[in-house]
């Protein structure tokens, strides 16, 4: 594949990623229409009231979704109500946690407080880590749970395992169970169709009305009974868990295919900002002043105005994959300078781990401002002076 034809179909790729998908931060957001992609919102409140064709991505004060999502649900909040059907896995960090609707994928959650009502049914397994627990839905495939306190009722079509410094145990497991807190109440309803193991700091229990095979597990002893789950999760904050999962993970798909497309193309730049380090950060700060200046002449001429949107949509993208053609230019740069072998992963490995080690810098006061102008002036003056020089040959 040449080098136009492999840059023509990742910018095709990456103005898809970068303008069909909705991003949009505001204090309050409501999605009122049906939306064909993925949405990433960042806000107070936010109501998703209508169909999403895809992901949900969102963090705030609470959030609140009461219309279908067919692909994923990655929130942080302090508040997190799910209404409705969702096509994927739920991946929620939160301060309180309410599930009422079908969920076809996982439900993974790390919150204050979780409850799972009557009107849910969780067609995949369920992790949960919270002060309080509360199931009373259906739960298809495994159950783990780990709080201060929990109350399991429902139904639990696969294993289940608890552990919690009180449990009140009154639904039916249909596989084994392995339960360890320091009370466990069982409930008249409390039924297991497989084996339970179980450890109680009041000693052996009667589990003959639960299963007919119960074994006490001095193993599943409880030497961290004292630890606060919700404390904990308040502590992580939610909302920079989810941005951070958010920012890494994006970085890496636009890495994966950088250097997949054109990995050659980004190994000859690193050698240019070696060799011309200040004529390219001359080029890149000459690229990042004169394009938006180019970009109001050409609006400002009626004639220019098609090519002033084509020139803002690029530089925009431009903008949003900065940090990602940053680290792998830089990562590329270290590769080349000491005579590395690194694998095609490996390459995408050390680009991802300078992308996260920019990021932190770039947080810095003044001194974050400066590396990220600096830095990327220089990166991108590079690339352009390739381009403008003699033809590179790539793979």
């Amino acid at each position: 594949m040449n080098k136009y034809t492999s840059l023509t179909f990742f910018l095709l790729f990456a103005f898809t990623i970068a303008f069909g998908t909705n991003f949009e931060a505001n204090k309050n957001i409501t999605i009122s229409n049906d939306q064909p992609s993925d949405q990433y919102l960042a806000g107070s409140k936010i109501h998703v009231n209508a169909k999403v064709d895809g992901d949900v991505i969102a963090t705030g004060e609470s959030v609140v979704i009461n219309d279908s999502v067919f692909g994923d649900l990655l929130i942080g909040a302090g508040s997190i109500t799910v209404n409705s059907y969702i096509g994927d896995d739920i991946r929620v960090f939160g301060g309180d946690v309410e599930i009422n609707g079908i969920v076809e994928g996982d439900l993974i959650v790390f919150a204050g407080k979780v409850t799972i009502s009557e009107d849910a049914v969780i067609d995949g397994n369920v992790i949960s880590y919270a002060g309080e627990i509360t199931l009373n839905g259906f739960v298809n495939g495994n159950f783990f749970a780990t709080g201060g306190e929990l109350d399991i009722n429902g139904e639990i079509g696969g294993n289940a395992e608890l552990k919690a410094g009180a449990i009140e145990l009154n639904a039916k497991i249909f596989n084994d169970l392995k339960i360890s807190g320091k009370e466990i109440t069982l409930g008249s309803k409390a039924v297991c169709e497989g084996s339970v193991r179980y450890w109680s700091e009041d000693g052996e229990m009667d589990f003959s009305n639960v299963s007919s095979s119960a074994t006490y597990d001095e193993d599943l002893a409880m030497v961290d009974e004292k630890f606060d789950w919700g404390i904990m999760a308040a502590l992580l904050g939610f909302g920079i868990i989810t941005y951070w999962i958010i920012f890494i993970l994006s970085a890496f798909m636009v890495i994966l295919l950088l250097e997949h497309f054109l990995g050659t193309y980004f190994s000859q730049a690193a050698d240019m900002l070696s060799s011309k380090f200040i004529l390219s950060f001359g080029y890149g700060m000459l690229y990042f002043i004169g394009v938006p200046v180019l970009i109001v002449l050409l609006f400002v001429m009626i004639i220019g105005i098609p090519i002033g949107l084509l020139l803002a949509s690029l530089y925009v993208m431009t903008l949003l994959f900065t940090v990602s053609v940053v680290g792998l230019t830089v990562a590329h740069f270290f590769k080349n300078k000491y005579g590395k072998s690194w694998t095609y992963f490996e390459t995408v490995a050390y680009a991802l781990l300078t992308v996260v080690v920019f990021k932190v810098i770039f947080w810095i006061p003044i001194l974050g401002w400066l590396v990220k102008r600096v830095v990327g002036a220089a990166v991108f003056g590079a690339i352009i002076l390739l381009m403008t020089k003699k033809k590179p040959q790539l793979d």
